[in-house]
Formats: structure tokens, C-alpha cells, sequence
């Protein structure tokens, strides 16, 4: 069974996703600031089209590796038409729900056997583009779209078996003076990518993962903006998982 499948993962993710603060951290203390991540990775590194005479917006984004697609429904303030992909089904079934009916219930842990029901809603959007969710695989999709204005990935690049091979194919993916928008805390794990597909130099010694992206990117892109963003994973009320991706934003050359 694929890992995001497993029970629990799913409840998980909504509640990242979509949960309120009270929700997600339930503390007085804590680091506030890695709330809000999915919504956070658009609005700190997109640059929105009225920076750039968009108008109305940009006419087409993607989200890859969207789970259960709150980042997706950001994009969809700042775009014309925006397509979430995620490997799991049962998280783009959720996503699917959440922008069909604007809610969705999940239980959360309180510990052990006890747990909570809660509902969670989609995000209040005024004026938005057009938004779908579908099942696909990030490596195929990347070489078989149409060419986007903006894509996100957001702690996808060490989930994947072929990073190396997905982020050479962004140059095809991302329109001329596109945005590639990568967020990773690049935890490179053997179960989601072989190590022979790390970040390694020429010779084969482990390099730096900023770099390595640098040195597959570099000649097609260029990185306009850096920023470290810490995100909040719930597991139970007294169990969580604070990380740090780093948020990168990339502009194809003309």
C-alpha cells in the first residue's frame, strides 16, 4: 500500500490543509508560524499578474503533487484555469469533495483510540478561476501538459523517483517568463527515491540539494527568490511534525 493511502495519512493532510489553528496547533505556544502552509507557498512566492499586467489573471496553472489540494484553490485567485494533480486517489477524491461541496468531515486524534470529528471547509474565494482535480503521476504529467504560466511543487521533489529527470522537464512544462514555484525540505528517504537519484557531484559525492536543483536548473531558469517556510503536520494532540521547506521561486528565461 502505497503510503498515502494508509488510514490516518488522509485525515492527516485535511487537517493540514484545511484545519483552523485551533485545529492543527491547539497550544497557546508553539510555531505559529508554520501554519497555514499550503495557502503560504503561493502567497509568499508568487508573483501575482497584476505585478505584471496579467490582468485578470494567468491563463493557466498547475499544482503537482497537490494532496489534498488547498494550494490549488490559492492558485485559483491568480489564475484563469488551474489543474491539481496528486498520485493518490484518495486524496484527490477528498480534494474533489471539498471543491463540489465546500466542506468535508474528517476525524482527527485526540490519543490512542480516542478521536475527534470535526468539519473542515474549503477557503471563502471571491473571483476565482476555474479549478480541477485529477489522479496523475508528476514525472509522466510534467512531459505531457500543455505549457502553464505557473507551476507549484510543493514537497514533491524527494517523493519522486526520478527528481533529476522531473525538474529538467520543467523547461517544457513552464511557458516562456513562467513561474516554477518548488518548495522542498529535501528529505531524501530510500522508500520514495532510490539514493543512486540523490543529489550527488559528478563523481558521485553527495552535493548540496539547493545546488544540485541550481545546477539542473540554472541554464533554463533563473531563481528570482529564496525563502525558508516551516509547515505544521498534526499527528495527535500531543504529536507533531515541524519541518522547514525551502520555497523557491524560478522564472524561465524568455
Amino acid at each position: 500500500m502505497d503510503v498515502y493511502e494508509k488510514p490516518g495519512i488522509l485525515s492527516e493532510y485535511l487537517t493540514f490543509h484545511y484545519g483552523t489553528e485551533a485545529e492543527l496547533l491547539p497550544y497557546p505556544f508553539g510555531p505559529k508560524a508554520a501554519l497555514d502552509f499550503p495557502a503560504r507557498c503561493i502567497q509568499d512566492l508568487l508573483v501575482p499578474p497584476s505585478s505584471t499586467g496579467g490582468g485578470d489573471g494567468y491563463e493557466l496553472a498547475y499544482d503537482l503533487g497537490c494532496a489534498v489540494g488547498r494550494s490549488t484553490f490559492e492558485l485559483a485567485r491568480h489564475a484563469r484555469s488551474v489543474c491539481g494533480f496528486d498520485l493518490s486517489s484518495s486524496f484527490i477524491g477528498a480534494a474533489n469533495q471539498m471543491l463540489d461541496q465546500g466542506r468535508i468531515e474528517t476525524d482527527i486524534v485526540i490519543e490512542g483510540e480516542m478521536i475527534e470529528r470535526i468539519e473542515l471547509r474549503a477557503p471563502a474565494l471571491e473571483a476565482t478561476g476555474d479549478i480541477r482535480f485529477q489522479v496523475g503521476d508528476a514525472v509522466e504529467l510534467a512531459a505531457a501538459l500543455p505549457p502553464a504560466d505557473v507551476v507549484l511543487a510543493a514537497n514533491l521533489v524527494c517523493r519522486l523517483p526520478t527528481p533529476k529527470h522531473f525538474l529538467s522537464s520543467m523547461s517544457r512544462l513552464i511557458k516562456p517568463s513562467g513561474q516554477l514555484l518548488l518548495v522542498t525540505p529535501f528529505t531524501w528517504l530510500e522508500a520514495f527515491t532510490p539514493p543512486s537519484a540523490w543529489p550527488r557531484h559528478g563523481d558521485g559525492t553527495p552535493m548540496s540539494s539547493a545546488a544540485w536543483i541550481e545546477d539542473i536548473l540554472g541554464d533554463e531558469f533563473v531563481l528570482e527568490h529564496s525563502e525558508d517556510l516551516p509547515f505544521l503536520i498534526r499527528e495527535h494532540v500531543r504529536k507533531f511534525q515541524w519541518a522547514v521547506s525551502l520555497g523557491m521561486r524560478w522564472r524561465r528565461r524568455a
